[in-house]
Parts: C-alpha cells; sequence; structure tokens
C-alpha cells in the first residue's frame, strides 16, 4: 500500500507502531500463561529476547502483516518425566514426553504447521499418548520414512515423524484462512516409553535423545526448538545360583541314590562372555582346610556322575573344577578344562570329590539367561561322616543329621568380573528309619453259601523306610477243619525290589512246618495235609551298596482260596455264620535288624445256608372277555434273587397244566389227582409260542403234556452265545406235535413245560435273573371235559362273560449245585389260594343272523382290533351287546345314522330307527 507524503504519512506510521505495541504486549501476556516464548516487549529493542534455554528466540525486527522477514510464531519445546521419572537418567520401561507450545503474536499466522521428525535413536520407543489442544483445531499426519502412514504408530521407527496443521480460521484482506488466531495458543504432547529389554550394553545408553521440531506460517519466519531425553543405566556384573536336594528328606540308607539340582543365571544387565556356579560357597583351599565346612553335603554323599545337564544359552562349553583331598590330607581345588560336555578333572575319582564348580564360556550369555534345565549331579549316601568317624555307620544313628549347603555365583565380561552372590540355603536331612507297614484282607463273595468257594485277598504294604525283607502270616485262628485252604488263586508277584519268595504252611494239629519257594509270578506248591496259617516271605539281596533294596511303598498282593462244606453245621436255629479272621498280620525287616509289625482289620466271611431263591407268575391277556374262538396269551414270568449270597440255580422248569397245585412249608409241590372242570385248560387250547427271550449259553427244551401219554418233548434248541427270541407259531408248533406223538393236535393238549439249562463256563444263572415265556391260547366254545359251552347265553339281558380260574396251575423247579457237588432243589407256585385270578369267556348274543360272532378279531396277544361291520336291522337288535375298551387302545362306538355310544357302554337299541348300523373302530 502506497501511502501520502510529509506528515500524514508520519502520523500514520506511528499510529501504526502504537498499535503493534498494544498487540504485543497482548500477544505476550497471552503467549507466557500458554507456555510459550514471550516474544520482544520492545521490537525495536535488540536487548529484549526470549528467557528459556530452549526456546526459538524471536526475531526483534518490528515487521508488516505478510512480511516474512518477521517472526509472529511462538514456540517451545520441553521435555519431563511421567510418574516421577528423570527424563535425563530414564529406566527400562519408563515414560517421558515431548511437550510443543504453540501460538501466535501481533497478527495471525497463516498456514502453520508443526513439523517434528523424531530422532532414529528412539527406534523401538513405544509412542504411549499423543494429545493436541482442542483450541488448535488440528490435523495430524504420521509418516514413516516418508510414506503417509493411516494411524498413529504404536512405536517409533526409523524414520517416524509427525505433520500438524493447525486449524483455527479467520479472516484475512477479505480471504477466509487457517492456522494459528493470534493469542489463541495451544499445547501438543508426545509420550514415549523405554523398551523394557533396553539393557545397559545398548549402545543408546547414556546418549541424548535430542528432538528438534519446527513450526512454520507463510506470513512468519520459522521457528525450531529443541529438547533432550536420555536413557541412563549403570553396568553391572552379576549372576545368581540355586540348588536344591531330591528327595530333601530321606532316611540313612548306605548306598541310596540323591540328586542335587543346581541352576544358574545371569543375572547381569550386560552380556557376559563368563557364569561361574560353585557349591558348597564355603570350600577353602590350602594348609588350613583339613575338614569340610560343617554344611558341606559331600560328609554324607558321594558324588557319582552326571545326569542329563544342558549350559546356559550362548555358552559352548563348561570347565569343572574339583574339591579334593591331596596327598598331604588338605583339600584343595583342582581345575578342568573347558570342554564341550561336563568331566571331571583328569587324574579326580568321583568319590573323592568334596565341590564342585563350574565356568560357562564360549559364548554371550545375554542378561537373565539360565540354565534351561537344573544341572543334575547323582549322588550316593555315604555309609560314613567325611569328618567324624564317630557318626559311622550313619544308620547306626538315633537321631536326624542335616546340611545346608550354600551355592555362590558370578559373571564376568573380558577382564571385569562381577561380585560374588550367595544363594539361599538347600537343606538335606538324613534320619534314622521310621518303619512301618500296613496289611488289610478281605474275601470275596464275603457272603456265599456254604460249599462253595470264596477267595481271600491279602496285601501288605510297606512303610516310609527302604527295607531288607517283607512278610505275612494269614490264617491264624481261621483255618479248621470245615474252613480249608485250597491253595493260591493264582502266582505271587515279587514286591519291588525282592528277590525271593518263600511259603510256611503251619500244619493243622501240630507237626513240623512245611517250606516251600517259588519263583517270581509263580503259584506256590500246596503242602501235605491241612494247615493252621500261612507265611508268606519275600527277601532282598544287598548289592551297589543298597542294603534295604525293598523300597517305601513297596507293595505285595496275596490271593488264596478257601473252601467250606455244604453240610456245615450252623448254630441252632441259624442259616448264616460269621467265619473271621482277625489275627492275619505283616512284618518288614531293615538289614540293621530293625522290625515293623502290623495286624489287619479283621475279615469276615459269612457263609448261608444253602438255598435257591425263586417266584414265578402267570397272567393271561386279555383277561376280562375273551370272544369264543379268539385269542389269549399266557406269560409266566420267572426271577431268582438278587442276593449273592444265595445259590445261584443251574436249571429252571417252568410247568402249567390241567390240574391245580399246591406247595408246603418245605417247598414241595404236589398235584391235584383230577382236572378241575373250572380250570383254564378245560377251555383254551394250545395255539403257538410267541417271541420269547432266552438268555445266552441256554438251553431249550419245550414238552407238552399228552392225556393218557404224559410228557414228549416238543422242541429243543442248543445254547447260543448270545441271548435271542425263541418263538413256534401255529401250523410249525402243529407240525412239531404231530412228529413228537402220531396224531396228537394241539386241541389234546393239557400242559406246557419249558426247561432252561445253563451252559458255559459259569454254569449258573445269575442273581436277579428274570425270564419270561408267551403262549398263545383260543378260547373253546365247548369245554374239554364235555360239560357243556364254555359260555352260555345270558337272554334277555346283556351278555356277561363266564369266568375260568388260570391261578394254581404253574409251577417253578430249580436247581443248583454248590462247590463241593451237592445239589440243591427250590420250587415255586403261582399260588392263588382265593381264585382271584380269573379269565372270561365270552359268547356274543346274536339272533340276527347278518351278525356274526367275529364282531372281534385278535390279531396278536397285545392289541385287539376291528375286523368288520355288521348292520342291525329292526330297532332293538343292539340289546345285549357291550363294547369294552382293551388296554393299548383307544377305542370309539357310533351309529352310522349319527347316534353316538359312549366305549363301554352297553348298547341297548338303536333309538328306534331301522336301518341303523353299529360298529367299533380301535385304533392301536
Amino acid at each position: 500500500m502506497k501511502h501520502a507524503a510529509g506528515t500524514t504519512q508520519n502520523a500514520g506510521g506511528r499510529t501504526k507502531k502504537q498499535l503493534k505495541w498494544l498487540v504485543a504486549m497482548v500477544a505476550a501476556v497471552a503467549t507466557l500463561l500458554s507456555g510459550g516464548v514471550i516474544a520482544s516487549a520492545n521490537p525495536s529493542d535488540p536487548s529484549s529476547s526470549g528467557s528459556s534455554s530452549q526456546s526459538a528466540q524471536r526475531n526483534n525486527k518490528v515487521g508488516t502483516q505478510g512480511d516474512p522477514e518477521y517472526q509472529f510464531l511462538n514456540f517451545s519445546q520441553s521435555v519431563y518425566g511421567v510418574d516421577g521419572a528423570n527424563p535425563t537418567a530414564l529406566k527400562p520401561g519408563d515414560k517421558f514426553t515431548y511437550q510443543f507450545n504453540l501460538g501466535c503474536s501481533e497478527t495471525n499466522c497463516e498456514d502453520a504447521s508443526l513439523a517434528d521428525q523424531l530422532p532414529a535413536a528412539l527406534q523401538g520407543f513405544a509412542i504411549i499418548d499423543f494429545t493436541v489442544s482442542s483450541t488448535l483445531q488440528a490435523n495430524v499426519q504420521w509418516k514413516e520414512g516418508g510414506v503417509n502412514q493411516p494411524s498413529r504408530p504404536a512405536t517409533v521407527g526409523a524414520g517416524t515423524s509427525f505433520t500438524l496443521t493447525p486449524g483455527q480460521q479467520f479472516v484475512s484482506d477479505g480471504t477466509n484462512k487457517t492456522g494459528l488466531v493470534v493469542g489463541m495458543n495451544g499445547s501438543v504432547g508426545l509420550t514415549l516409553q523405554v523398551p523394557a529389554n533396553f539393557s545397559a550394553s545398548d549402545p543408546r545408553n547414556k546418549t541424548n535423545f535430542v528432538n528438534s521440531a519446527t513450526l512454520s506460517a507463510s506470513n512468519s519466519k520459522s521457528v525450531t526448538s529443541s529438547a533432550t531425553a536420555k536413557v541412563s543405566i549403570d553396568q553391572k556384573l552379576e549372576a545368581k545360583g540355586t540348588a536344591s536336594f531330591d528327595p530333601a528328606n530321606t532316611q540313612y540308607v548306605a548306598g541310596a541314590a540323591q540328586v542335587l539340582k543346581l541352576n544358574v543365571t545371569n543375572t547381569s544387565n550386560i552380556d557376559a562372555d563368563k557364569v561361574i556356579v560353585q557349591i558348597p560357597q564355603d570350600a577353602q583351599a590350602g594348609a588350613n582346610a583339613t575338614s569340610l565346612d560343617t554344611n558341606n553335603p559331600f560328609r554324607f554323599f558321594d558324588f557319582d556322575s552326571f545326569g542329563a545337564t544342558v549350559m546356559p544359552a550362548g555358552a559352548t562349553q563348561v570347565q569343572t573344577d574339583a574339591y579334593v583331598k591331596d596327598g598331604t590330607g588338605k583339600w584343595n581345588w583342582v581345575n578342568g578344562v573347558a570342554a564341550s560336555a561336563f568331566a571331571l578333572p583328569t587324574g579326580v575319582s568321583a568319590s573323592g570329590v568334596a565341590g564342585l564348580r563350574f565356568t560357562f564360556s564360549g559364548g554371550t550369555m545375554a542378561p537373565n539367561v539360565a540354565t534351561a534345565s537344573p544341572i543334575i549331579l547323582n549322588l550316593k549316601q555315604r555309609s560314613t561322616d567325611r569328618n567324624d568317624a564317630s557318626n559311622s555307620p550313619l544308620a547306626g544313628l538315633s537321631t536326624s543329621s542335616s546340611v545346608s549347603p550354600i551355592v555362590e555365583a558370578n559373571a564376568a565380561k573380558g577382564s571385569q568380573t562381577g561380585v560374588p552372590t550367595a544363594s539361599a540355603p538347600a537343606t538335606v536331612t538324613l534320619s534314622p528309619n521310621q518303619l512301618n507297614v500296613t496289611v488289610s484282607e478281605s474275601f470275596d463273595p464275603a457272603r456265599h453259601p456254604a460249599g462253595n468257594k470264596a477267595v481271600g485277598t491279602v496285601v501288605i504294604t510297606n512303610g516310609n523306610s527302604a527295607v531288607a525283607k517283607m512278610e505275612a502270616k494269614v490264617g491264624s485262628g481261621f483255618f479248621s477243619s470245615d474252613i480249608q485252604f485250597d491253595g493260591f488263586k493264582e502266582g505271587i508277584t515279587y514286591t519291588a525290589g525282592a528277590d525271593s519268595g518263600t511259603v510256611v504252611y503251619h500244619m493243622l494239629g501240630g507237626g513240623p512246618d512245611q517250606s516251600v519257594t517259588f519263583a517270581n509270578g509263580a503259584v506256590p506248591a500246596l503242602p501235605t495235609g491241612d494247615i493252621s496259617s500261612f507265611t508268606v516271605k519275600f527277601g532282598s539281596t544287598p548289592a551297589g551298596g543298597v542294603a534295604d533294596p525293598i523300597g517305601s511303598g513297596a507293595n505285595a498282593s496275596i490271593r488264596f482260596t478257601v473252601k467250606s462244606s455244604s453240610a456245615h453245621s450252623f448254630p441252632a436255629g441259624q442259616t448264616t455264620q460269621d467265619i473271621t479272621d482277625a489275627n492275619t498280620t505283616a512284618k518288614v525287616t531293615a538289614y540293621n535288624t530293625a522290625t515293623a509289625s502290623a495286624t489287619a482289620p479283621a475279615a469276615t466271611m459269612t457263609l448261608v445256608k444253602p438255598q435257591i431263591l425263586v417266584s414265578v407268575n402267570k397272567t393271561v391277556s386279555p383277561s376280562d372277555a375273551v370272544p369264543v374262538e379268539h385269542q389269549a396269551v399266557v406269560g409266566f414270568s420267572e426271577s431268582t434273587s438278587a442276593n449273592t449270597d444265595y445259590l445261584q440255580p443251574k436249571v429252571i422248569t417252568v410247568e402249567d397244566s390241567w390240574v391245580n397245585k399246591t406247595i408246603d412249608g418245605s417247598g414241595t409241590i404236589h398235584e391235584g389227582t383230577s382236572s378241575d372242570p373250572n380250570n383254564f385248560w378245560n377251555v383254551f387250547d394250545l395255539n403257538a409260542i410267541e417271541s420269547t427271550p432266552i438268555p445266552a449259553h441256554t438251553k431249550l427244551t419245550v414238552s407238552v403234556n399228552l392225556p393218557g401219554v404224559g410228557w414228549v418233548d416238543l422242541d429243543s434248541k442248543a445254547e447260543q452265545n448270545a441271548s435271542y427270541m425263541y418263538s413256534l407259531g401255529a401250523a410249525d408248533l402243529k407240525t412239531k406235535l404231530g412228529a413228537a406223538h402220531s396224531g396228537a393236535t394241539p386241541d389234546q393238549v393239557t400242559g406246557i413245560r419249558f426247561k432252561l439249562e445253563a451252559q458255559g463256563s459259569n454254569n449258573a444263572f445269575a442273581g436277579s435273573t428274570s425270564i419270561s415265556q408267551y403262549v398263545s391260547f383260543v378260547a373253546r366254545d365247548q369245554k374239554r371235559d364235555g360239560s357243556g359251552p364254555t359260555d352260555v347265553l345270558d337272554n334277555p339281558g346283556p351278555q356277561r362273560p363266564t369266568k375260568y380260574d388260570y391261578g394254581n396251575t404253574t409251577s417253578l423247579a430249580t436247581s443248583g449245585v454248590t462247590d463241593d457237588g451237592h445239589v440243591v432243589h427250590s420250587n415255586a407256585l403261582d399260588a392263588d389260594a382265593t381264585n382271584q385270578k380269573k379269565v372270561g369267556i365270552f359268547t356274543f348274543n346274536n339272533p340276527d343272523p347278518h351278525i356274526g360272532h367275529d364282531f372281534y378279531g385278535v390279531n396278536d396277544w397285545i392289541s385287539t382290533t376291528f375286523t368288520g361291520s355288521r348292520r342291525f336291522r329292526g330297532s332293538n337288535q343292539c340289546r345285549g351287546l357291550a363294547v369294552r375298551q382293551e388296554s393299548h387302545l383307544a377305542s370309539q362306538l357310533g351309529c352310522q345314522l349319527g347316534h353316538g355310544f359312549r366305549v363301554g357302554q352297553a348298547v341297548r337299541r338303536c333309538g328306534g330307527l331301522s336301518g341303523c348300523g353299529c360298529a367299533q373302530r380301535s385304533v392301536a
């Protein structure tokens, strides 16, 4: 803009300068409050400047708007630690923040932007947070290697930078602009975190991280500000070792194995090229080393060998030094040589070692690198104390002894060596043998019929201390002339650690004992004569310095057979008797002759008088009304007791015939001398054998009774490996019957019998056995004995079925055999003393020739279906017809002309309607 000449111009110039003074003062105060650099208070005074050592100095030349040689930007950068961290002495994991303060004075700063290229030395530092004052209304663009990134990166890369563009809006020369509005200051915070694995050996350790950022605008000089952070970690060299014993508590047992485990970790914060671990820490050498330290574990243990061991990661070789006694009786260290495997120094014997030192080298071992697995030192317990001959033998001590060695460890790098560190003590305790043993006894089955055998089981278990011998004595006061030992059920396996086995038989009634030896897993030979008890002994032989080879927890199982007599005399009035063995004992003996004994809890075997408990039941379906010439199914169900103490049957025979039967108190079944006219067999004919389940391994024989002939076998089936369904249809039954007896027909049969015989290895039916048979019969219209129809017409009035008895005709006979060969018989009867079991036969009252008596049809033994419809002519022709609903069915009755009747309702008339049709429809 051109100005008018003369005073006007001067006056105008003075006015502008005065305004700029006022604006500058306001901006300076605003900048100071926002944390920025204070601009020069006097544009014409070169001595006025900002006070922050890291703040950009504003050019003190007064300018005009749009003149880029003037500085209107206010910018400073600082750094501070988060959560108390020192930004100039940061540690791994510490957080720190670079703080940027932005502002503009005197005039709006157009197109302002903040650019920061982060130092490459910060690579790997996590970017925890990036905060921007909302007043800046800024956009941020992150870049990596000059390439735009979609979002803020998680960590600083090799070329990470960001550009922040404030978006404050204003109008300049009539144009909308963005940038920094004068007096509207803001701040930006960039929070970083030192990597947790930043080590003292990192080349960036103790170097300055100088971050320089530049704030620029199109109408102002750019301003650059820097801030410095630093990670400062002091280097240290050290290692830590640990030790443990397995087991940590043991007994005095010369030659017993012991494991000493060592671990070592490079706990330096820099790489180490050597890591050293030594046990025990106190292993002095020289003229004064005439005895071992009190806590030296090699007082009581000899070194035996190195176990499987892996060196720390980075190490490729190990030098093993040994602490041994020299020819002058002094303890000294003998150094080994570095090798790829653990090995004692040349000339050093394993049993002479009283300390070990390992130096791992050959590579770089990073901080916190430890042995991948413990250094395994296999030891063996000594019989003597290296320090004190009075403590020998150790096994003779009556008090415990403990040692608690300390492990020493260190690390080195080049010529630098750390300060040795000591571990917590690792303790191992040796105690006098505390012998103990347990024993138990049981019988299976514990309750069984006299005459059967049972298996006794005795288990002996050694306690916490190793021993040389174990034994068990069984049967004292238990075996007798009636309850007898019947040999061992199976071979006897030696208890772990034993190498011999002997059985000593103690004879019943006195006489010298009989001893037999047996091989491991073999069945010992039987004695000659009856015994009162027996003792099983397990022995061992000391070997390899181990005096007591039978270890803690070693056990043996002894199984033997006990037999009794079926003629056993039970106490008066009793059918059971308990036989108890309360004297079974066990004993263990150590090499030093110490012993311990135990008695088993009493074991009881209960004898039961031999008997078989069985039951039988007969059912008929349908039972209330079976139409003449239609079928009914008879079911026979037999069951044995679920109690295992009862004798299991080998033969089961169920029989049903045309004679009534009774059973007396002794279980004997008596048959009547004549056929009962009211008996089921007088009004039904045998038709077929329906699907009947047969157990596996069972022989089946089916017989029938023919008048004047007796029982003849109708069919038989050999045993099968699996259960199956047996049936015999009407045609096949008729054919087989004719073959069994010439000319015989089903309507002549007056009895049926099923005989089931258990086969196979068990040769007996199991307890809780249930067996059923199903036979279909046809209702006769005339009684078998010729005394008239089976159901007389009830006319007038509704027809009612005639009832017949079907109880007292079914008998069950069983037999079983005890183990000593005694045969036991047991019978049962489907008794019906009050004749409650009845079945009805029904004849249709049918005066109309169009109505047949086959109104119902039986198609099998469990469902009844309608076979057709009949029309009734006249108004009163349904009288007497009763409709009954059978189980398994839903029935409906109705008149074709719409008059309905309920199921079970006696139909007396069809409403006087000519041509009414009544029918029953049944749906299963």
